[in-house]
């Protein structure tokens, strides 16, 4: 294999990392939103635990403390997201309005980012 072929694999492979961990930022980030929450028949959260995981990738990846986090995304949703943003939920909403979209590949998924931003709860207002 020549250098230039080798390169361009490498670079392939990296673009297709980038990819990935980018989708699945958006994936984490997406369980935020209260329109993506089971709700029973009753009306309320089917599953308190549902999106802790997202919760805890995203905590680690903007090193943010996971337990205070993830026991403030359970009182939001068990308010089903209606009520003010937790004061410990916050930071993570912080550190999500700081991902810049620029990028080809980012403009493609910005919808997601863009919708997260617009749902009333969730428009960073308390970021000022």
């Amino acid at each position: 294999m020549t250098s230039s072929s080798s390169n361009v694999s490498r670079n392939e492979k990296n673009r297709q990392d980038n990819d990935k961990t980018f989708k699945n930022l958006l994936d984490n980030i997406e369980k935020l939103n209260p329109k993506n929450w089971p709700l029973s028949n009753d009306g309320q959260i089917d599953k308190i635990q549902f999106g802790d995981y997202n919760i805890r990738n995203l905590c680690q990846q903007f090193q943010i403390d996971e337990k205070s986090t993830i026991q403030s995304f359970r009182i939001y949703k068990m308010d089903l997201g209606k009520k003010e943003i937790p004061e410990d939920l916050k930071p993570l909403y912080k550190s999500i309005a700081t991902i810049p979209v620029s990028t080809s590949e980012c403009e493609r998924n910005h919808v997601t980012t863009k919708n997260f931003f617009k749902y009333k709860n969730c428009c960073c207002s308390f970021i000022y």
